[in-house]
């Protein structure tokens, strides 16, 4: 097969254009922004509700794994750290498995997981390319979709890193992990049945997430 003699010029000229565009965008780019708006979305897993921890069902359930969407408000409090307000959302389920070693995991209610937190964002720097870290605290609401059930709100945190990558000033990409934390035996409602965790445990729901999204500065 005959090798066409202008395919290594277009890669080198595409290698120039994207040097000269990086080159060209450099100076936008150490200008710090004051507010990131910061939309999301991703995949979320792991979490368990013991049978001891939760009010619903008689056995242990698992939270399955699903999408998470969400955004991200943040806004710079120096040139290396930043207050962001993080909302999320998760439709998911209660899933179970009598036979852990072959079975196949049974839906047995749905269950959505919204997360509202405040967290400190500590970054490397204000280059194109930003790594970050992030620690939060705040509040995950619990509503399943079980009869007599009503929706419970519990204490949480999240902690996680990632990077950004800013196209230009105003517009950038961000990629995330972060793991969370949320308190299932908060509550002391004495009418716990009717919720979705009983305040007479210790457990904890404790989950893992990537995400991706898009960096809207001003």
């Amino acid at each position: 097969m005959r090798r066409h003699a202008a395919t290594p010029r277009l890669i080198v000229g595409a290698h120039a254009l994207v040097a000269a565009l990086t080159l060209a965008a450099a100076p936008a780019l150490a200008q710090p922004t004051r507010v990131q708006i910061s939309p999301f979305a991703g995949y979320r897993w792991g979490g368990e509700l013991e049978a001891r921890d939760n009010a619903l069902f008689d056995r242990d359930v698992d939270v399955d794994e699903s999408e998470v969407f969400g955004v991200r408000v943040e806004v710079a409090l120096t040139e290396r750290f930043a207050i962001e307000l993080l909302g999320s959302h998760q439709p998911t389920q209660f899933t179970t498995n009598d036979d852990e070693l072959f079975g196949d995991d049974r839906a047995i209610a749905d269950v959505d997981i919204d997360t509202l937190q405040v967290g400190l964002v500590f970054q490397g720097g204000r280059g194109q390319v930003n790594p970050y870290g992030v620690v939060s605290l705040g509040v995950t609401r619990l509503d399943p979709h079980v009869r007599s059930a009503s929706s419970d709100e519990r204490l949480s945190g999240s902690f996680g890193g990632g990077v950004k990558v800013f196209l230009n000033r105003s517009f950038g990409l961000r990629f995330e992990g972060r793991g969370y934390w949320t308190d299932t035996a908060e509550d002391r409602d004495d009418d716990f049945h009717d919720r979705c965790c009983d305040s007479s445990s210790n457990g904890d729901l404790v989950q893992g997430e990537v995400t991706a999204g898009v960096i809207v500065a001003f």
